[in-house]
């Protein structure tokens, strides 16, 4: 098994011994002011839709409260003449003055509209490529032309619209969510308009509906694989609702879409989408749309905008769609608060609610330097993040470039749900001598998306949070807990060691799972982060697969070993070059005591030719 040795290794092994030359710095506990402001975060928070007209007709607190523009379109509504897809001159005309004020843009494109005033949501020109029309009637009882959205031709066409999106807006800063808008009355994939006798002759079965919802997804997965998007749950208007969306919620799912439920009221999303999102929302997001107007949504008095938010954030609602500004325009001032208020709740929303950071850094006696502290996060919003949240820590102080590190907290932020908090560690180690007081700032990032805004204050646009000042006292220093220029390593069978100066040769044929070794009878300390650092050149081995890697070797109280902490490969692309391999190693309940060993990483014959110039490991101070 990797990292075992025998009790005849570990008699002959050298032992570590800690070598901590000074007092323990006193800690600093910071606690970070919450703020009560909304959030401009990607996939979170307020919606609203604006239509096609220009940004100027928006009122002020629409545009405070809410962090998305959602366009509702009609699929007509966005090609030119010829029935080509025209965002370059929507945006222009329109969507680059939302963009201007910070907000996201979502877009759902639909086929067919029963709202709509005119007969043809699916351009004439798709029609014109053979896809067969049915005739409905709008809500204002004027003729339509809906296409048979499981024609062979119609999806292919769909899905040059799909391409056409993506090329303007996938993987831009400012995208949100976009519906899958190609299916059923207002996109809402239901089938409320068709009468048997339709179906029946544009030859509906539940299985072309699947494989037609299917091919629109796997369109939409092509077209826009860096932005998110939704699935509408409205199975109850359509035929063989329950098993057919079953499996379509599955598959959606399955490939990160979210779900969007339209139809919300003041009791949460309908009971017909309730199984789906309590099955769901803590991998997949969730956005919520009143059913008519937030201020009437199936209620009655002046606090149904206050149910409807309540609900719906209950509902774990990741955005909150307020739909147009028919319904906008007419809130009072009171139900207007109430919007603001949601904004701040909607969404994941992190607070630092406490940061521990040592009062000076602790350095060793070759001038690097080390800061370990820890951050308390809080998740305070309705939803889980559905992303990779990264921590950047910056040191600045004094003259130079700020140092600045990223860390990916385990567990991911992504488990953190609403009302829980977690303990997230900071580590940064500093090649060179600072001698100012250091500033500490603290934020978070979306790996494919950015900064993220924390919920303190004050915190700059970028998302940083200052936390506090650490001490570069150059008299606080740490002896090495192991420096190979003092130790020594027990060598496995067939490998030799050779000494020059403070270096040391290893070279030689071994089996088992290390060339060399050294161990420990000191308990780990779970007060202290141990860092590895290994300076060597090495050349290749003369048998296939030969490896060169440095551990740590984790044993638990009783001796027996529970895993490793190792450093990368040697990279022998590189040859004979000199090369630094680190390893951090963080103590887990329960361990006990260390071992250090120059690996191979396998059991077969491995051979070593290489020198090592520094090996070095240090205990430093953690919360």
């Amino acid at each position: 098994m990797a990292g075992v040795i025998s009790r005849g290794l570990l008699a002959a092994a050298w032992f570590l011994t800690a070598g901590i030359a000074c007092a323990e710095a006193p800690w600093q506990v910071l606690h970070p002011t919450a703020s009560q402001r909304a959030l401009r975060n990607p996939d979170s928070g307020l919606a609203f839709m604006p239509g096609l007209q220009p940004v100027t007709d928006i009122p002020g607190w629409v545009l405070g409260a809410c962090s998305i523009a959602y366009f509702r379109l009609n699929w007509s509504d966005v090609v030119d003449a010829a029935g080509k897809p025209n965002f370059a001159e929507l945006d222009r005309k329109y969507f680059a003055g939302y963009r201007a004020k910070g907000l996201r843009l979502s877009f759902r494109i639909m086929a067919a509209n029963p709202h709509a005033t005119v007969e043809y949501v699916t351009p004439k020109a798709v029609f014109a490529r053979g896809v067969p029309a049915v005739e409905h009637r709008s809500v204002e009882g004027k003729t339509q032309r809906d296409p048979v959205f499981w024609d062979d031709r119609f999806i292919a066409a769909y899905n040059e619209l799909t391409r056409a999106l993506g090329q303007y807006l996938d993987g831009q800063p400012w995208a949100g969510p976009v519906d899958l808008g190609g299916m059923g009355d207002w996109g809402e994939m239901h089938l409320e308009r068709w009468t048997a006798r339709q179906l029946a002759e544009t030859g509906y079965t539940p299985e072309r509906y699947l494989r037609t919802v299917t091919a629109m997804m796997d369109g939409m997965d092509r077209a826009l694989p860096r932005t998110t998007k939704a699935f509408c749950v409205a199975p109850i208007l359509m035929p063989d609702p329950g098993p057919l969306f079953a499996q379509l919620v599955d598959r959606a799912t399955r490939r990160g879409w979210w779900l969007r439920s339209d139809g919300c009221s003041t009791s949460g999303p309908p009971p017909y989408v309730v199984p789906y999102v309590e099955r769901h929302w803590t991998r997949t997001g969730v956005i919520c749309e009143p059913n008519g107007a937030i201020n009437n949504s199936g209620s009655t008095g002046d606090d149904s905008a206050r149910a409807w938010l309540d609900a719906n954030l209950k509902a774990h609602a990741s955005i909150l769609n307020l739909m147009g500004l028919w319904d906008l325009k007419r809130l009072t001032v009171d139900e207007i608060r109430e919007c603001e208020l949601a904004a701040v709740r909607a969404g994941p929303r992190f607070v630092v609610e406490e940061a521990v950071l040592p009062q000076a850094l602790a350095r060793a006696a070759d001038g690097r330097a080390w800061l370990a502290g820890s951050l308390t996060l809080a998740q305070r919003g309705s939803a889980p993040f559905h992303g990779t949240a990264l921590v950047r820590v910056e040191l600045a102080g004094g003259s130079g470039e700020p140092f600045r590190s990223l860390a990916l907290p385990e567990p991911p932020l992504a488990q953190l749900l609403p009302g829980q908090t977690q303990v997230l560690p900071i580590f940064m180690e500093l090649p060179s001598a600072l001698n100012a007081p250091l500033r500490v700032r603290v934020a978070l990032a979306d790996h494919d998306r950015g900064p993220l805004q924390l919920g303190n204050d004050p915190a700059d646009a970028d998302g940083w949070l200052p936390l506090g000042t650490v001490s570069s006292d150059e008299g606080r220093s740490l002896s090495p807990l192991f420096d190979l220029a003092t130790g020594r390593l027990g060598a496995a069978a067939g490998v030799s060691t050779t000494r020059s100066g403070e270096a040391l040769r290893l070279s030689g044929t071994a089996t088992g799972w290390s060339y060399a070794f050294a161990a420990s009878d000191t308990k780990v300390d779970p007060k202290r982060l141990y860092v590895m650092r290994v300076r060597v050149r090495a050349r290749p081995g003369k048998l296939p697969g030969s490896a060169l890697s440095f551990k740590f070797g984790i044993n638990d109280a009783k001796g027996a070993w529970t895993g490793n902490i190792n450093t990368p490969k040697y990279d022998f692309a590189a040859p004979d070059t000199w090369q630094e391999l680190t390893a951090i190693y963080r103590p887990r309940p329960g361990d006990g005591t260390l071992m250090l060993a120059a690996e191979k990483g396998r059991t077969a014959p491995s051979d070593v030719d290489a020198e090592i110039a520094a090996w070095t490991v240090h205990a430093v101070p953690a919360p």
